[in-house]
């Protein structure tokens, strides 16, 4: 296997995962090596179609004291996050969001300590309040955001948001997404197992992954195909190999599709398959999308189905 290091972008947190490839068969995943610390924001170019700042500027930066004081507000809050209380959290940041209802770090964190105990709404207020008050560093908003719209099945504005992702990523319109390649924007459980969605704005690897679901175990799917490398020297097996489900659009699938689908391919639309990846050495092939890139609503339901597996009579 070839390590590659990748960093994976989570907005108020950072992952840091390692990225390994077999240079021979192409299977390759994620391992974890740190995983998830609150990131402070920093100072970015504005992104397309930024909020506009509720007051008509952006909030005032706070003198030495008054970040004192902040950080002495929040710490509470702070220490209950670090300890899993994320309602706690929520609770001891009231008195900061009163105090100092304009601060980066106070409405992110209050934003991400509902987020985390599922108070989706108080949450959503505060991501939107965050956005408007600092529109020239949105992207660790935005996309703790494209989460929270994820769960909230606001797939209309999820849409929005993935669809300014991407442009920002490929034209680099912004210093705060450039070191990353991929960028987690969902988190959800599938019977009590939990399952993150990387997106990929330029496609990643040589079979040009735009989505990665990253398991917590192996999945039993039913597949339309499958291959098994086992213990050969093209694939290793790795007993720390993280499971995952991806949407690719292979190269080997792109000539005939294009003379079925020319109007698609003229518009440089791509045919994409959702494949199962439970073992180092195994794959398997799930479906395929032959109208174009799929929305990511429609991609996470049939990764939902198939996790779940057939429906018992």
């Amino acid at each position: 296997m070839i390590p590659l290091d990748d960093t994976v972008f989570s907005g108020l947190r950072i992952v840091r995962l390692r990225c390994y490839a077999s240079p021979m068969t192409g299977l390759r995943g994620f391992r974890a090596v740190a995983y998830f610390g609150l990131l402070t924001l920093v100072p970015g170019s504005p992104g397309p179609g930024q909020a506009v700042p509720l007051s008509g500027q952006t909030a005032p930066q706070l003198t030495p004291a008054e970040s004192a004081r902040r950080d002495a507000l929040i710490a509470p809050a702070t220490l209950a996050m670090q300890k899993g209380e994320p309602a706690a959290a929520f609770k001891a940041m009231q008195p900061a969001l009163i105090v100092i209802p304009r601060d980066a770090r106070v409405l992110s964190l209050g934003a991400s300590a509902a987020m985390d105990a599922r108070l989706d709404e108080q949450a959503l207020e505060l991501f939107r309040r965050a956005l408007a008050e600092h529109p020239a560093e949105p992207w660790p908003i935005r996309l703790s955001l494209l989460s929270l719209e994820a769960r909230m099945g606001r797939w209309s504005d999820f849409d929005v948001g993935l669809a300014e992702l991407k442009e920002a990523k490929l034209h680099g319109a912004d210093a705060q997404l450039a070191a990353s390649s991929g960028f987690i924007v969902d988190q959800f459980d599938v019977a009590g197992k939990p399952v993150r969605a990387v997106y990929f704005p330029g496609m990643a690897g040589p079979f040009h992954t735009l989505y990665r679901f990253i398991l917590a175990e192996p999945p039993m799917v039913v597949t339309e195909a499958a291959t098994q490398s086992g213990g050969t020297a093209q694939c290793e097996p790795d007993p720390h190999f993280q499971p995952y489900i991806d949407v690719e659009s292979d190269d080997a699938d792109q000539e005939s599709w294009r003379k079925l689908h020319p109007v698609l391919a003229a518009k440089g639309e791509r045919r994409y398959s959702l494949d199962t990846y439970p073992a180092a050495c195994s794959e398997g092939l799930i479906k395929f999308y032959s109208e174009g890139e799929p929305r990511f609503e429609m991609i996470r339901a049939d990764v939902v189905r198939a996790l779940e597996g057939p429906k018992k009579p």
